[in-house]
């Protein structure tokens, strides 16, 4: 564990939110007061920011960017962010331009079975999630993740630090997911974990430059369906295996990532022998 602590790093911030403007921006504070220098209103809580952003965008016509802006602070809440798609083609939530990126936390710890903290709804597609700390905690067996792409919908997660006491970290089910720049860390059980749908079928995750490490199982798991992309990536200290492919859809590829074997002393990268159409090269040991 002193090991891993000595190499581990933050996520990297992403760029900032004026390279990519929005049409609509609305604003969180947590009492709900606009910050100095920010006209309009602020909502206390991160839903009714997504929920006023949205409205703006329908006011409108349909946009194509709305934006939720997080002053910081420490968040308890929930968020489902509902489909989307007659208000605009991507809903972003990041903290306010010119903070720190590790000036967002947004927690959930919970007796409720099946609640992450935040989830794309089933159709909700161009969700994105940038430079935020999040926790989780849910009381539950199946469905335990702290950020979770549902069926149908899409999900893009960048810069953010993830834990998760009980669950996994990310996770999609029949979704397509992407995982960039963040570090995924100390879940009780996969760090990020693709699967396809209840049939078997779709999903698609890109999990790219990430630092995956000190969870309860697999580092990266994709199975039931899905394919993925796992590209340059450091994978270390997880309880099972790095990287594994079970019963995996067509064209997933495994390149050039740092994959350190698990805890338990299993292999680093495991694909399934049932597995073909796989492609597998450039990665190297992690010690």
């Amino acid at each position: 564990a002193a090991a891993a602590a000595s190499t581990a790093h933050s996520p990297r911030a992403v760029a900032s939110p004026a390279s990519t403007p929005a049409d609509v921006t609305v604003v969180v504070a947590k009492d709900g007061r606009s910050p100095d220098g920010i006209g309009g209103r602020a909502y206390a809580s991160i839903s009714d920011a997504v929920a006023a952003a949205l409205d703006a965008a329908a006011a409108l016509g349909k946009v194509d960017v709305a934006s939720v802006r997080i002053a910081p602070g420490t968040y308890a809440e929930r968020v489902v962010v509902p489909a989307f798609a007659a208000q605009c083609d991507a809903l972003r939530i990041e903290p306010l331009e010119g903070t720190d990126a590790s000036s967002v936390t947004v927690e959930h710890f919970t007796s409720v079975p099946y609640e992450a903290v935040f989830e794309a709804a089933p159709g909700a597609r161009g969700v994105v999630l940038e430079n935020l700390t999040i926790r989780h905690g849910s009381k539950s067996v199946a469905n335990n993740y702290a950020v979770f792409a549902n069926v149908g919908s899409g999900l893009t997660i960048r810069g953010c630090d993830v834990r998760s006491d009980t669950g996994s970290g990310v996770a999609a089910e029949g979704a397509t997911l992407e995982c960039e720049d963040c570090v995924v860390s100390n879940c009780k059980t996969h760090g990020v974990a693709v699967y396809g749908d209840l049939f078997g079928q779709g999903g698609f995750g890109r999990v790219v430059t990430c630092e995956i490490r000190d969870n309860g199982e697999d580092g990266v798991l994709v199975r039931g369906g899905a394919a993925a992309e796992v590209a340059g990536n450091e994978v270390f200290d997880n309880g099972r295996f790095g990287v594994e492919l079970v019963d995996v859809g067509a064209g997933c590829r495994v390149v050039d990532n740092a994959v350190g074997v698990g805890r338990k002393g299993r292999r680093g990268l495991v694909v399934d022998d049932a597995v073909s159409d796989v492609e597998v090269s450039g990665n190297r040991e992690r010690p």
